[in-house]
């Protein structure tokens, strides 16, 4: 067993969310970093517009812009910033198989480089939103060795590994738009004060470049708009907001499948705070979360330690046999009575008791690494 399991849920809600890039196209993690409504083969704009050559004629007014394609790859994403908050709020509405159905997504991400912390706020709630709305807010702060999880009203906290930090940053702007088409080039303009390239969508255009296996996949579109603003200065993505409006529309938010008989999917995109110093405080409660029973001893040695819903679990270079020797001199050392040892090819079973409360201990050989895992599950009286 992998001490990272703890945090299989968590996973899964983010899971649930990449889902949305695209009507069911592959996530794209991101160290600072779900989905777009819409979907398309079209080529995308350059942020920057591209200069006309110098003619007799008069120059275009900025009424006129030279149209130029949406370049995805030419955008800076957040992982290019120093720091910056996000919100991605989608909802949806309409009718299936008769009745009215809402749902809606919201998701806050911040991010800072230095220190390096992020933070991630996740609720749901309505039609196709049953395994988020099950959960709660789901909220996640990562430091570089710790990741703090908030399920309901407990916090865990497990080691940071590549496989979190891959799935902490599930929203990046480009993934709401790589499959959008028909975004047109507009004058250029200021959005709060910042210089900034404005592209939309209108109905028309996105119904002349949507393929047959788009319309499949997304329904019949009988409206579709949509406003962009592209920073001039650092090219990210300011502001995105998008609807689509039609029948058999596929509106999936919270990872099933959610087919609208008519209806409207919006989604809207904010980046703030870009490059701007600010701290993320992670709560005192989840730092504590950590915190292992004082009569439960753990070895200095021991790697990758998780503490989470009354199981300890770690990983150590010492032998099975090693370990097993450990706690039976520790746990009656720390107050705990031996109810039980055993030992089968190689694995150990140990059981203490203490005042009401019981302690289980599994202790084998991890057949991925090679080193010796240790699983301690503690049950407190009943109350």
């Amino acid at each position: 067993m992998n001490p990272s399991r703890t945090i299989v849920l968590a996973l899964l809600l983010f899971a649930l969310v990449t889902g949305l890039v695209a009507c069911g196209g592959e996530p794209s993690p991101a160290p600072a970093d779900t989905a777009a409504p819409v979907a398309s083969d079209m080529p995308a704009p350059t942020a920057t517009p591209t200069t006309v050559p110098p003619t007799d004629t008069p120059e275009p007014t900025a009424a006129a812009p030279q149209v130029t394609e949406l370049d995805l790859q030419d955008l800076a994403t957040p992982s290019d910033l120093s720091s910056y908050r996000s919100n991605v709020t989608m909802t949806t509405s309409g009718t299936q198989a008769g009745e009215t159905v809402e749902g809606r997504l919201e998701v806050l991400m911040e991010y800072t480089s230095e220190p390096l912390v992020q933070h991630l706020r996740m609720s749901g709630e309505g039609a196709g939103m049953a395994e988020v709305e099950s959960m709660g807010t789901v909220e996640m702060y990562q430091l570089e060795d710790t990741t703090y999880i908030q399920f309901g009203d407990q916090w865990l906290s497990v080691p940071t590994t590549e496989e979190i930090t891959a799935n902490m940053g599930v929203i990046k702007p480009e993934d709401l738009l790589e499959d959008t088409c028909g975004w047109q080039q507009q004058a250029d303009t200021e959005y709060e004060g910042i210089e900034a390239y404005r592209w939309t969508l209108a109905t028309e255009d996105a119904q002349a470049c949507m393929t047959e296996d788009m319309m499949e996949g997304l329904g019949e579109i009988s409206e579709a708009t949509g406003e962009l603003y592209v920073a001039k200065e650092g090219n990210y993505i300011i502001h995105m907001e998008m609807a689509l409006t039609g029948s058999e529309l596929n509106a999936s938010l919270g990872g099933g499948e959610q087919v609208l008989d008519d209806g409207r999917m919006e989604v809207t995109f904010d980046l703030r705070d870009v490059n701007e110093p600010f701290t993320i405080e992670v709560p005192e409660e989840a730092l504590t979360s950590g915190a292992l029973p004082e009569d439960i001893p753990v070895p200095e040695d021991a790697e990758d330690v998780t503490n989470a819903f009354g199981m300890i679990t770690y990983n150590t270079a010492r032998s099975p046999a090693e370990m097993s020797d450990y706690y039976q001199a520790q746990m009656p050392a720390n107050g705990w009575t031996e109810v039980s040892t055993e030992e089968t090819e190689g694995m150990f079973a140990l059981e203490y008791s203490k005042e009401g409360r019981t302690a289980n201990l599994i202790i084998n050989t991890d057949a991925d690494s090679g080193m010796t895992e240790v699983v301690i599950m503690i049950a407190e009286p009943e109350s």
